[in-house]
């Protein structure tokens, strides 16, 4: 198959293999981190699998080509160079593929970088997912998984749940994330659109997003430099590796579904950074250097995910633990140095 070729929409012989039906699916931000890990994921199962990106210049581009290299090896993959916020082009390419699914995972992400350049945000957000909700609605497409995020919650206590109001984000990133979620409501109301908005927690794993906690803290404790604590280390995350997230958007391919929804994707545990560092400190052999920091504007101290609603839904139970967790990503992160380097170069120019 040649990369860049549109594919046809297969002959539907549908048969289930580990509860989903094998078909042509197309994702967005496919060399991103989730997307990217729900491509092999998915090849593996049978499916066909169009991925879209835009391969932008920010956040480490280097991650990203050694991603989409590793997909470009089978068959079953074929990826479109897009800029979905460019309107007409993704809707041209959904008209061609006719996929049974589209998995809209492409975003800007970062809490800081939202408040330093907000069009940014509404370009790669807001704009990118009305070009993609009118490609499903006009092609009907029979339904939409997109990722929607833990921030949509703000700040608070406890474990949160899908009932709660989440109209009190603290950062832009995250009101562009609930604005999808509001739209994609609106696109069920009116034109019949079934989505699944899944708000993603911390997630983590190989080939993972290096501005977060897990890759800057190996990265730090390896090279036996200060691990920077922010809000002085007083934060606690519901970390969810990767495999979790996937298999959880896997199950949520195959629920019956009618209007919108939003599903909770994490571990369903709050841990604090002490015991990341601790878990860490254990596998990597490093005593850290603690580097105490204040608080980022934007963020939040704790995040803690319930995940009654995606169980009930799919049976999944998410259950990897950071013991579990951490030794894959810094046998991982261990030997991948070239990708490394490349990403510690990119991380000094940005």
């Amino acid at each position: 198959m040649i990369p860049g070729a549109f594919i046809a929409r297969p002959t539907k012989k549908w048969s289930r293999h580990d509860g989903v039906r094998m078909g042509t699916v197309v994702i967005t931000g496919a060399a991103g981190f989730v997307g990217f890990h729900t491509c092999v994921r998915l090849m593996a199962l049978g499916h066909k699998v169009v991925g879209v990106d835009n391969l932008g210049p920010l956040f480490f581009p280097s991650l990203k080509h050694a991603r989409l290299e590793a997909l470009q090896k089978s068959a079953d993959f074929v990826f479109h160079k897009l800029d979905l916020a460019d309107h007409g082009v993704f809707e041209d390419l959904v008209a061609q593929v006719r996929p049974d699914v589209i998995i809209h995972l492409a975003a800007q992400t970062g809490v800081r970088y939202s408040a330093e350049n907000p069009g940014i945000y509404v370009k790669n957000n807001v704009e990118a997912f009305t070009n993609v909700l009118q490609a499903a609605r006009l092609n009907s497409v029979p339904r939409l998984l997109y990722a929607s995020s833990s921030s949509v919650y703000g700040e608070g206590d406890g474990q949160r749940s899908e009932a709660e109001r989440a109209d009190q984000p603290v950062s832009f990133y995250a009101a562009t994330k609930r604005a999808n979620e509001l739209m994609a409501y609106s696109y069920a109301c009116q034109f019949g659109l079934p989505s699944v908005g899944m708000r993603f927690f911390t997630v983590y794993g190989p080939y993972g997003r290096p501005d977060m906690a897990v890759w800057t803290f190996t990265g730090q404790m390896l090279r036996g430099e200060p691990v920077s604590l922010y809000n002085n280390g007083q934060m606690q995350r519901d970390f969810t590796y990767v495999d979790d997230v996937v298999q959880g958007i896997v199950r949520l391919m195959e629920v019956p579904l009618t209007g919108a929804l939003v599903v909770n994707v994490g571990s369903g545990r709050s841990e604090p950074l002490a015991r990341l560092i601790e878990v860490l400190s254990k596998v990597t052999g490093s005593q850290p250097i603690l580097n105490p920091m204040p608080m980022q504007a934007g963020d939040v101290s704790s995040t803690w995910s319930s995940c009654d609603r995606l169980f009930e839904l799919t049976g999944h139970r998410t259950g990897i633990s950071l013991d579990v967790g951490i030794p894959k990503f810094v046998d991982w992160f261990s030997k991948h140095p070239s990708i490394v380097d490349a990403v510690e170069a990119e991380r000094v120019v940005q």
